[in-house]
């Protein structure tokens, strides 16, 4: 059991869908999901290959808003693709298996970008 707000600030109780998974939820946000979401994602992106095309983009184009305003809804768009497969799909594999999933894809990803390296 979590607990979400009747106010700005205040907490009450509020049954989360997975057990273990307890976390304050103030005014309908989980804040540690949103929170480590949020980390995780900044995270991997600082230096990404889209940080450089925007600024590529940004550079060649002198036109920051524009360039902004495109890869903010390409970002969007990917994270809302990524939320629609991740529903159906975590509702057939159990989590375990979707994160070793993950992380062999990652690995995959990583050694091909390597292999391409050299």
């Amino acid at each position: 059991m979590a607990t979400t707000g009747s106010g700005i600030g205040q907490a009450r109780p509020v049954l989360l869908p997975y057990p273990d998974c307890v976390e304050p939820v103030i005014d309908g946000l989980a804040v540690k999901c949103h929170e480590s979401t949020f980390s995780a994602i900044i995270l991997a992106e600082i230096g990404d290959k889209t940080q450089i095309a925007v600024l590529t983009f940004t550079a060649s184009s002198n036109r920051p808003l524009s360039v902004f305003l495109g890869a903010s809804a390409a970002l969007v768009a990917g994270t809302l693709l990524g939320v629609l497969i991740g529903v159906p799909i975590s509702e057939v594999l159990p989590i375990a298996y979707l994160r070793k999933l993950g992380g062999a894809v990652f690995v995959a990803i990583g050694i091909a970008t390597l292999l391409d390296w050299f």
